[in-house]
């Protein structure tokens, strides 16, 4: 292919951007939750948007593959990488709270009402535990 020329660098940039992320989801999505939280966990730095989105789908299926029950295989660790990928990328910022939502079914009444994404996602950041398990991950 012929080099892209300047006028074409911003478009070709979003093109590639949008290709990768959706390559990225395409390897996530069909895993087993376990080893995508495994390997997600494994992943040096912070998770971007392809991955927060694919996590966040992969609990909602387990959420309503087991009845409306919060899943069990994702531990604070992960939420709290999470958590930091948020708020380094605040387009990552819905799904990590409805991630955070689904995960944790026990904080989610208490949760303030009202409230713009940035201010839920400060009040996620106090409730959620640093070493947080879940009382029925073994």
């Amino acid at each position: 292919m012929p080099p892209v020329r300047e006028d074409e660098r911003e478009s070709h940039e979003e093109a590639r951007a949008l290709t990768q992320a959706g390559l990225r989801m395409f390897e996530l999505m069909p895993e087993l939750t376990e080893d995508v939280v495994e390997g997600l966990l494994a992943k040096g730095g912070l998770l971007n948007g392809p991955e927060v989105y694919c996590l966040k789908e992969h609990a909602l299926r387990q959420f309503t593959d087991n009845g409306g029950v919060e899943p069990t295989c994702f531990p604070g660790r992960l939420l709290r990488k999470v958590l930091a990928s948020a708020k380094a990328d605040k387009a990552q910022v819905p799904d990590t709270l409805m991630l955070f939502r689904v995960c944790r079914l026990d904080l989610v009444p208490e949760e303030p009402y009202q409230r713009s994404e940035g201010e839920l996602l400060e009040w996620w950041d106090t409730q959620l535990e640093r070493d947080w398990i879940h009382p029925d991950a073994g």
